[in-house]
C-alpha cells in the first residue's frame, strides 16, 4: 500500500498537503467529500476480484462500532436492509464488490457530489453514481454518508450510511446513460445530521 493511500482518510492528509489544520468553521466541507469519495470507493472497489487491483485495508475499523448501514435496492421489488455495528455495515458494503462483483462510479462534479457540515463537526456527504459489472452498466446509486472525526485518533470514520441503488433493465454492454445527480441542497442534507 502506497504512503499517500495510508494517510488517505487520516485526518486528510492527502499527499502531504495540511488541510486537517483548518477549524470546523473553515473546513473545506466540499473538498473534504471528493477526497473521501475518492478513497471510499477506491479502497471499496479494489476489493472486486474482477479488477484485479491490490486491495487495500477495507475492514470496520473505518466505521464507528455504533454505525448503521441502511441498504435499499431496486431490481424487480424494492428490497431493505439494514446494518448495526462497524462489523456488519463492514461486510455488507464488502459482499456487494467481492461477491456480487459491483463496481461503483461516483459522479464526482457538482451535480454528483454535494456536502455539508454542522458546528458540531459532524459532516454528510451525498454522491450520486452509476453501477457496473463488468462490462453492463446495471443501473444508478445514491449513497449518503454521516462521517465524524474521532478526537483519539483523528481519523474521519464512517458513522452512517443510507445507499440506494436503481437497477436498469440493461442486456449489452454498458450504454449511455444520463449522470445521476444528487438532489438535496445543502440545507436539506444537513437535517439529516
Amino acid at each position: 500500500m502506497t504512503d499517500k493511500k495510508a494517510c488517505c482518510i487520516k485526518r486528510f492528509y492527502f499527499a502531504k498537503e495540511k488541510v486537517h489544520e483548518q477549524t470546523y468553521d473553515s473546513l473545506d466541507c466540499q473538498k473534504l467529500g471528493e477526497e473521501f469519495c475518492k478513497w471510499f470507493y477506491q479502497l471499496l472497489n479494489a476489493e472486486n476480484p474482477s479488477l484485479a487491483q491490490e486491495r487495500g485495508d477495507w475492514g470496520p475499523q473505518h466505521f464507528w462500532d455504533n454505525s448503521v448501514l441502511k441498504f435499499e435496492y431496486n431490481t424487480t421489488q424494492t428490497n431493505r436492509e439494514e446494518y448495526r455495528g462497524a462489523q456488519m455495515a463492514s461486510l455488507r458494503l464488502l459482499s456487494l464488490t467481492r461477491e456480487e462483483t459491483l463496481i461503483f462510479n461516483p459522479n464526482m462534479d457538482s451535480e454528483g457530489l454535494k456536502c455539508a457540515n454542522t458546528p458540531h463537526g459532524l459532516v454528510v456527504v451525498a454522491v450520486a453514481g452509476t453501477v457496473h459489472r463488468d462490462n453492463f452498466c446495471l443501473g444508478i446509486f445514491e449513497q449518503i454518508f454521516g462521517l465524524v472525526n474521532c478526537p483519539v485518533t483523528k481519523n474521519w470514520k464512517i458513522k452512517c450510511i443510507n445507499l440506494k441503488i436503481i437497477g436498469h433493465n440493461v442486456s449489452g454492454p454498458s450504454e449511455s446513460l444520463t449522470r445521476p445527480c444528487i438532489k438535496y441542497e445543502t440545507r436539506d442534507l444537513e437535517k439529516l445530521l
